[in-house]
């Protein structure tokens, strides 16, 4: 799975601050979706939003892609390797340094 994909976010909002929104959008010369992706760049940045202050327990991009590798493993159980013992499971991983 392509981590750098766009992908398409669905938000149910007032039908008034959608046309405020939008007007003040190109007031100032972007698209809604750029707006939009301005807010979600600075959030993941400064890990906050509007100046409220996201858990410093937040796990990294290493963390995310991995966890995204392994859901993708786990739908095909028939690749993944399986063993009898711990040290099984160590002398196999020490194998692949």
């Amino acid at each position: 799975m392509d981590n750098n994909l766009n992908v398409a976010i669905t938000a149910k909002v007032n039908n008034l601050d959608k046309l405020r929104f939008a007007d003040i959008c190109a007031d100032l010369g972007v698209s809604v979706s750029t707006a939009i992706n301005m807010l979600i760049r600075n959030c993941v940045k400064t890990n906050s939003l509007l100046g409220l202050k996201a858990s410093e327990d937040l796990p990294s991009k290493e963390t995310i892609s991995a966890i995204l590798e392994m859901r993708e493993e786990l739908k095909h159980p028939e690749n993944l390797k399986t063993y009898t013992s711990a040290e099984e499971m160590f002398a196999d991983l020490e194998k692949e340094d």
